[in-house]
């Protein structure tokens, strides 16, 4: 019982360090090309040293740039999955003033009675850190976890002052998210999600379950070993805060449809510029969404700009959190860094 209580608060650990979008320092100014250039390089490095296994797709205008990786491969895309959540309530509009309180009485019970679906979806929900990090570890570790669980659950506010509370990322209000869709649609979580994969012809996306999680792979001098660790099937209980399996051909698919549905129109222009389950950002090459997701044996990362330029990068490998801050945090950077002064040039074609 000792030995179990200290694994599950090992694997705590390891979740929130995954759930956690990474946030690396701003880089010096470059330009659109040259950044691919360098994204490419680096890429390709990290493959000849057996440092990463995945793939990589860069397209423009459909068109494509570089390609390395089987694209139509399915692997676990982590809070990626958060953008499909967000779709439903842009399809949804009437929803996101509503109060979660009409849906949950632990809301009603404390201080976050205020809060809206739109203060979910914006991670300014003022949920606990008690809350979040006790609630995701009870849908880590359950053999079965249904949403309808949440129904009853308590969670407390982190503070005092509801009136404005700060972005905070949480995979637990995503949660409510999905449970929130199930009731508006009668139907479970998965259900629900397949109407739209369906609607944005997504025919290798599907919510992650007990039985049909992607292998993973330890990566080691000069070989790699492919394997399913049961516990990494624990990520399928996060729904939408992390529980989608999809292809790089089908999330470049997915931002082409949200950027023609102008999802942009509707983001937020506060501070942190999230919403809709999308990391929204402006600088001088226009405006783009994007999201990363992390789960213990993958890594995802989808950018979408106003000149059609999409990246797609998924992984599936052992590493430790801090090797994804080091060699894959560049990979954001030029991004994440809304300041940046760049040439708004349009990247050279190289096929692979």
């Amino acid at each position: 019982m000792k030995t179990k209580k200290i694994l599950s608060w090992i694997w705590l650990i390891l979740l929130v360090g995954f759930f956690t979008p990474y946030s690396p320092n701003p880089i010096p100014t470059i330009s659109t090309k040259d950044w691919i250039e360098n994204s490419i390089n680096r890429w390709q490095l990290l493959r000849k040293n057996n440092l990463i296994q995945g793939t990589l797709l860069i397209t423009q205008s459909n068109q494509l740039i570089f390609s390395d990786g089987k694209s139509d491969q399915q692997y676990s895309i982590g809070s990626l999955s958060k953008s499909f959540v967000g779709y439903y309530f842009y399809t949804h509009p009437d929803l996101k003033d509503k109060k979660v309180c009409q849906y949950f009485q632990t809301f009603c019970q404390t201080d976050l009675n205020h809060v809206t679906v739109g203060d979910l979806l914006k991670h300014r929900s003022n949920i606990s850190k008690k809350s979040e990090l006790s609630q995701m570890l009870m849908y880590s570790f359950a053999v079965q976890t249904e949403l309808s669980k949440l129904d009853s659950v308590q969670i407390s506010a982190e503070n005092r002052q509801p009136k404005n509370p700060r972005f905070r990322y949480s995979n637990l209000g995503y949660l409510f998210l999905s449970r929130i869709i199930e009731i508006q649609e009668k139907k479970s979580f998965a259900d629900a999600m397949q109407a739209i994969f369906k609607k944005a012809d997504l025919n290798q996306t599907t919510v992650a379950n007990s039985t049909n999680s992607p292998k993973t792979v330890l990566l080691i001098p000069w070989t790699t070993i492919e394997f399913k660790v049961p516990f990494i099937n624990q990520a399928a209980h996060s729904f939408g805060a992390g529980g989608i399996i999809s292809t790089a051909l089908d999330l470049q698919k997915w931002f082409r449809f949200l950027n023609s549905e102008n999802v942009q129109k509707f983001a937020s222009k506060n501070v942190d510029h999230y919403d809709l389950g999308l990391i929204h950002t402006e600088n001088n090459l226009g405006q783009m969404f994007w999201h990363n997701g992390a789960v213990l044996g993958f890594y995802s990362l989808n950018i979408h700009t106003k000149e059609n330029l999409q990246f797609t990068l998924l992984t599936n490998h052992l590493k430790p959190f801090e090797f994804l801050q080091s060699c894959l945090g560049p990979f954001e950077s030029f991004y994440k860094n809304e300041n940046t002064k760049t040439n708004n040039n349009n990247p050279t074609k190289e096929k692979k």
